[in-house]
């Protein structure tokens, strides 16, 4: 390529094959060493295996392992759902968007 030639796209910075570049997530957690396994709302590789009322840094869902099926609510959860809070990450980002709307009942101040 001469100098007079532009880039419609931005130059690769790597020689080789696609394949050789891994950009997976760790698979372990850096501070306990467990192996992580996917959070049941997001996806993704954040649960160090084997944890109880583990918080998912991505979208917040804690692991619950006393519910016993996707629609049961969950204590750890306020009440949410497994099947709620997937629906309401997927559609929202958030788990529980009550959380976030501005101007919650509870926080409404009287003036």
């Amino acid at each position: 390529m001469n100098e007079q030639e532009k880039y419609l796209y931005l130059p690769v910075a790597y020689e080789g094959d696609t394949a050789d570049i891994d950009e997976e997530e760790p698979d372990f957690d850096p501070l306990t060493g467990f192996p992580l396994t996917p959070c049941a709302v997001c996806g993704a590789l954040t649960i160090p295996e084997g944890s109880i009322a583990y918080g998912c840094p991505v979208c917040g869902w804690e692991t619950d392992v006393f519910i016993e099926d996707e629609w049961q609510p969950s204590d750890q959860n306020h009440g949410l759902s497994l099947a709620q809070a997937q629906m309401n990450f997927h559609t929202f980002g958030v788990i529980d968007p009550e959380e976030w709307i501005e101007g919650e009942k509870e926080n409404d101040a009287e003036f």
